[in-house]
């Protein structure tokens, strides 16, 4: 079970989409791009953070916020759609798997990239999540759009998980 509910949990960790325009330089692999936020929406980054932490703190209403109602997220891994759930379904597996963990797991945005115009943003976010030991990275990579309040709303996330590892704890020193 504790197999099942990491995959949920990491699944939830990726979902940021795919920003990264053509004319940008793209970073070479084992770099990281620092790209320039300045042009960006103020409201952007701190959407994006709040994401990631109210998921983190099992804040899983506020988590759910962060969806339009007719989003849907998708878990990919090696070129396959591993999982495709609307909003509910998704989050409501997300509040299952930390429920029954021991460790439900931290994750925080490490770095993004964004594109956005006056309606609707694409954001390629790289996160670590922390969980039972074991450190995991990914991707998420969000389609997003202002809503009638005007607030960003995730329309689409694909998410995945490119590394894992595991963390020396105490314990673990110990033996």
């Amino acid at each position: 079970m504790k197999a099942v509910g990491f995959v949920l949990v990491a699944l939830a960790g990726v979902m940021l989409g795919a920003g990264c325009s053509n004319d940008r330089p793209q970073p070479e692999a084992g770099s990281h791009a620092v790209p320039d936020h300045s042009k960006l929406s103020a409201d952007l980054e701190p959407f994006l953070t709040s994401y990631f932490a109210t998921w983190s703190k099992g804040d899983m209403e506020g988590y759910r916020a962060h969806f339009h109602p007719d989003a849907t997220i998708y878990l990919s891994e090696d070129g396959r759609v591993l999982m495709a759930l609307k909003r509910d379904p998704f989050v409501d597996s997300q509040v299952a798997a930390r429920a029954s963990s021991d460790d439900p797991g931290v994750e925080v945005m490490t770095s993004f990239t964004a594109d956005e115009d006056r309606y609707a943003a694409t954001a390629n976010v790289q996160w670590e999540l922390t969980h039972d030991e074991e450190v995991a990275v990914g991707v998420d990579r969000f389609t997003l759009f202002r809503d009638e309040q005007w607030s960003w709303k995730i329309l689409s996330l694909v998410y995945y998980v490119t590394g894992r590892s595991r963390v020396a704890t105490p314990d673990r020193a110990r033996r």
